[in-house]
């Protein structure tokens, strides 16, 4: 079922059950780090993008996000420097530990697309990050049922809003799955850059998340056929303080990274630019763009609209759609 997301029942069954999320996700995760399993009296504010990297866009520490460029009234349609990209799932140990290495602004800094240490931990912080959504979300919709038994509200609301988040199991089961496998082969080269750019110019957005591709450049599914099991791709733009570095990269022996790889390598860079300008307004939502550039943004219907789709990735639709591209300078 296809739900508008701005639909004026949708915004006051949102705003009935957002107040609780820190509550859900504490039972969800039974008080016990996700990824060491110790028991912890509190979870410690994670972020899915290293504050300084926010700090490069010059934006008084406030910046526009999906909300704000689909100018969906009833969602918050900004986001501070503190809020972004934040989620609890953490022991305090595990936060500083695991994150240390990426989080050090001189390795961001002198990037090497080959530093397996650092595309681990790049690709970790984004599976937790979705493990995180997967589970609020997954909390939320079950909180969200037992209010329309009180308040009548229809179930059809319900499940827009599972339609619309994209939340299901498989999605969870999977990230769980890639996060054991890249801690047995902690020792070991497992990832390979499709793309890597690096641009001598600061651009007005930074993201970094993980996500599936449905179909690739030429069309060919990605997915395994007969199923609806994916492998997670990653993806970043972090501005600097007078560049910006843009990679994507996958699993090292999959032979989808390897088609994607080839694709890839034959396009130009400001084709690669535009490709991961489309992705990232068509399938992502955890981006963060300079604030002053919100309000033209805002006025391109089609971008609205890619926004509000999160259809499945197929990138072979790129070209299709004409959306400005913050990427070039």
């Amino acid at each position: 079922m296809k739900f508008d997301i701005s639909d004026k029942k949708f915004s006051e069954f949102y705003s009935s059950i957002k107040p609780n999320i820190k509550e859900l996700i504490k039972k969800s995760t039974r008080n016990k780090c996700y990824y060491c399993g110790k028991v912890c009296s509190s979870f410690q504010n994670s972020h899915s993008i290293p504050r300084f990297i926010l700090g490069n866009l010059n934006s008084n520490n406030l910046y526009g996000n999906i909300f704000s460029l689909s100018n969906i009234e009833f969602m918050k349609g900004h986001t501070g420097i503190n809020q972004a990209g934040s989620f609890y799932l953490l022991c305090e140990h595990c936060e500083k530990e695991l994150f240390k290495y990426y989080e050090d602004k001189t390795v961001i800094e002198n990037f090497n697309e080959n530093d397996q240490k650092l595309l681990k931990s790049i690709a970790l912080k984004n599976y937790l990050f979705q493990i995180y959504k997967a589970i609020l979300n997954l909390s939320l919709i079950a909180s969200g049922y037992k209010k329309c038994k009180k308040n009548d509200i229809p179930e059809s609301l319900i499940n827009g809003f599972r339609f619309n988040i994209g939340v299901n199991l498989s999605n969870l089961d999977t990230y769980e799955k890639v996060i054991q496998y890249d801690k047995h082969y902690f020792n070991k080269d497992i990832y390979k850059t499709i793309s890597f750019i690096k641009l001598n110019y600061t651009v007005p957005i930074a993201m970094q998340t993980s996500f599936s591709i449905y179909k690739s450049i030429n069309g060919v599914s990605l997915f395994y056929e007969n199923t609806q099991v994916f492998e997670p791709y990653n993806l970043f733009i972090f501005p600097l303080k007078d560049s910006s570095i843009i990679a994507l990269f996958g699993y090292k022996y999959s032979k989808n990274t390897d088609l994607l790889l080839e694709e890839f390598r034959l396009l130009s860079d400001s084709e690669t630019l535009k490709l991961i300008n489309y992705i990232t307004f068509a399938f992502c939502e955890e981006y963060y763009v300079n604030e002053s550039i919100v309000g033209s943004l805002r006025k391109t219907p089609q971008l609205k609209k890619l926004c509000l789709s999160m259809r499945k990735l197929d990138l072979s639709k790129y070209n299709s759609t004409n959306i400005p591209n913050i990427l070039t300078e």
